[in-house]
């Protein structure tokens, strides 16, 4: 089942490149870059280590997902305009690399960080959050829709509200069905790059310029 995610993020990858020329001048200029980083990632080295060798490679996820989120915090950073919302934004993700660190030198390294990563994405839900109040404010109400930021910020908020909880529960999830797991994980990333896709088709270039 987990081929299927990366069949998701290899159309999303695929679309941002071909799109590109839509958004090469707007904060969500290296979404493309990074899509292709993740799926080089889940399906290349982390595919290679776990399926191929046949060894631990939650240490290459932990990793993955610290940039990630990284990622994801200073593209909020840049595209929220109101000072004390980069501010709260700024904060928590330096509050979240100590967490990672931290999770780094005292969990163990063969299994996933789960705590670093659920505090990673209620971050990345307040981000969403604020970025939304100060879109709901703006001129360009109208126009929403040709705006890749606003399909990147729904992806993100659609896969946050539903993979806190999951992750949160995901051990209990595992153990009692290991299918559904696999279902729901499945569900959540179609909903993520699905939005992503549908933003790289629908945007337009001129309200993708800064």
């Amino acid at each position: 089942m987990g081929n299927i995610i990366h069949v998701f993020e290899f159309i999303a990858a695929l679309l941002a490149t071909y799109h590109y020329k839509k958004y090469n001048k707007s904060t969500e200029k290296y979404f493309m870059h990074f899509l292709w980083f993740v799926f080089i990632i889940d399906f290349g080295i982390g595919g290679y280590i776990g399926k191929v060798l046949k060894t631990e490679n939650s240490w290459v996820y932990n990793i993955y997902f610290l940039i990630s989120f990284l990622f994801y915090f200073n593209w909020y950073y840049k595209i929220i305009q109101k000072k004390k919302f980069k501010q709260i934004v700024f904060f928590l993700a330096i509050l979240f690399v100590f967490i990672d660190v931290y999770s780094f030198i005292f969990e163990d390294n063969k299994e996933y960080h789960i705590k670093a990563f659920v505090f990673g994405a209620i971050i990345n839900l307040i981000a969403t959050l604020l970025y939304f109040s100060e879109l709901l404010s703006s001129k360009i109400m109208i126009h929403i829709k040709y705006k890749l930021s606003f399909w990147i910020a729904t992806a993100l908020l659609l896969f946050n509200v539903g993979i806190i909880p999951f992750m949160i529960y995901t051990e209990e999830i595992t153990m009692s069905n290991q299918n559904l797991y696999q279902i729901i994980l499945i569900s959540f990333n179609l909903i993520l790059y699905t939005c992503y896709s549908i933003g790289f088709i629908w945007s337009k270039k001129e309200y993708n310029q800064e």
